[in-house]
């Protein structure tokens, strides 16, 4: 008998022990039903991926959805964890080829890497069971997870057609991104478990911000995702200076930003800015820039007119408040304080020894006994509201935040973690990213990859400026680094050349 025919019979058989299992426990113990059906169908899944298991960590990267339950697992942990289990398992059955080549980009990573364990060992972490003075092993699990992922990733060999489920995969799981996360949004009881409900976003993400003003000036978060994923997807398909006189990929354009602007964030509306700029650079050139920015100054000008018209929802004056306009003085100064209140804690955490120990190598990605008690305390009948700050003339909310390292500045998080030493080697790989992913566009400019090349390089090039400037944190930066270093490292190891392509592959 051969091997599909046991797989078929075997999966028929777990099917209808499962169906039967189901139909006995589904009236009873619905949430534990649902999990259980959730984890043997993803394991199967993954099973019948074979050698092709690596499209479950773009699947994830796409998803990007952070379950409510113990641990807060998100999609992408989950999917690294199945995708480097099942790597190993094929691997030593020879039935995943790889090859390991170490590279720039690999040696960036290392380095890295070395700065992260070196403040490990100065900053030993545990698990909070048996009361040592420095907790918070979860980050480093998560950079492990990562860094294992990355390495799989960078180094197994992947069939070139394959490669066109990657632009397939990003866009199914964005579309499903939104919809998990609306439904969530609207839908209490499902948004619980995700994250996403309506009144647990406003208020934590007010609380993160450190915005209190203006009330109605909210903040959506699930809207950022999507606006994301529509401004990568038009600029890969389409030139967006062309898409805007298109009658089906204008209204994408249109509706990247409105959901930008309604998201209340400020960072929203520069990422997709910068997305659509980079974009207008490599299929257009520096006309087409010249073009994009007149386009872009009238568009301002015509929603400053709206505005003195029919004043547009507080949300997307929030997010447009950095740009000259007619937007409500109560709303741009409410931002500005937000802004006042992030530069204040960078100060304090810069200019004093008790935030960050030592800022030439860093602190590490765990915390002390003294931070995880000051923290706890606000979980103990001791809120942000009472008492005066312990430690600086700073807010309680402010001293929480730099307390739990999450000081809205890639630069200053990074410093925490690894010290400007590390801040000086970080950037420099990102850029050396930014450079590598450059190069790839480049090559596979006219061919049928090109798509792809943009979706995967796109995001690359502008992230150190946004890293630098805006808003990022190490955690999910130094991810998104090691993701970034994998898909290049991907493209450049199994795209054809110019001259097989139209051979080798199908259009995209």
């Amino acid at each position: 008998m051969d091997t599909y025919r046991i797989n078929a019979i075997g999966i028929t058989v777990i099917v209808g022990v499962a169906a039967l299992w189901i139909g006995l426990n589904a009236a009873t113990a619905q949430f534990e039903t649902i999990m259980w059906v959730s984890g043997v169908s993803t394991l199967i899944t993954c099973a019948l991926l074979g050698k092709k298991i690596w499209m479950i960590i773009p699947f994830a990267m796409a998803l990007n959805v952070t379950l409510t339950i113990p641990g807060r697992p998100s999609t992408m942990l989950l999917a690294q964890g199945l995708f480097c289990g099942f790597s190993v398992l094929l691997i030593m059955l020879r039935r995943l080829p790889i090859r390991v080549r170490f590279n720039e980009l690999d040696f960036w990573v290392l380095l890295i890497t070395l700065f992260v364990f070196q403040a490990y060992l100065r900053n030993p972490v545990g698990l909070n069971i048996f009361g040592g003075d420095s907790v918070g092993a979860r980050p480093y699990a998560i950079f492990v997870a990562t860094l294992t992922t990355y390495f799989f990733l960078s180094h197994i060999q992947i069939p070139t057609a394959d490669l066109k489920w990657l632009l397939r995969i990003h866009i199914i799981g964005g579309l499903l991104n939104f919809a998990v996360l609306s439904i969530g949004y609207f839908v209490p009881r499902v948004g619980i478990f995700i994250g996403s409900s309506s009144a647990s976003s406003i208020s934590s993400t007010n609380f993160q911000t450190g915005t209190y003003g203006v009330a109605v000036a909210t903040r959506v978060g699930f809207l950022r995702d999507i606006s994301n994923n529509i401004a990568i997807w038009v600029s890969a398909f389409k030139s967006p200076i062309k898409a805007c006189f298109h009658p089906i990929w204008a209204p994408l354009i249109l509706i990247s930003f409105a959901l930008a602007a309604l998201s209340g964030f400020r960072n929203e509306i520069a990422a997709i800015g910068f997305t659509y700029f980079v974009a207008i650079a490599y299929r257009g050139g520096f006309s087409s820039i010249i073009i994009a920015t007149a386009i872009m100054l009238i568009g301002i000008v015509g929603l400053a007119i709206i505005n003195i018209a029919s004043p547009l929802p507080a949300n997307v004056q929030r997010s447009l408040s950095f740009l000259p306009g007619s937007w409500d003085a109560a709303i741009v100064k409410d931002a500005q304080d937000s802004t006042d209140w992030r530069v204040e804690m960078w100060i304090e955490a810069l200019s004093t020894d008790h935030w960050i120990k030592n800022k030439a190598l860093g602190d590490g990605l765990g915390m002390t006994r003294e931070q995880l008690n000051y923290i706890q305390s606000f979980g103990s009948g001791f809120t942000l509201a009472q008492g005066a700050s312990r430690y600086s003339k700073l807010s309680l909310q402010q001293e929480f935040m730099m307390a739990t390292n999450d000081y809205h500045s890639g630069p200053v998080s990074t410093i925490r973690t690894i010290g400007y030493s590390g801040l000086a080697v970080f950037l420099t790989a990102m850029i050396r990213l930014a450079m590598h992913a450059h190069r790839v566009i480049n090559r596979a400019r006219n061919t049928t990859w090109f798509p792809l090349s943009l979706l995967v390089g796109i995001p690359i090039i502008w992230n150190p400026v946004f890293f630098t400037f805006l808003y990022a944190d190490f955690g999910t930066s130094i991810s998104s680094f090691l993701m970034g270093v994998a898909f290049v490292s991907i493209l450049k190891n199994n795209l054809p050349s110019a001259d097989t392509d139209q051979v080798a592959v199908k259009s995209l």
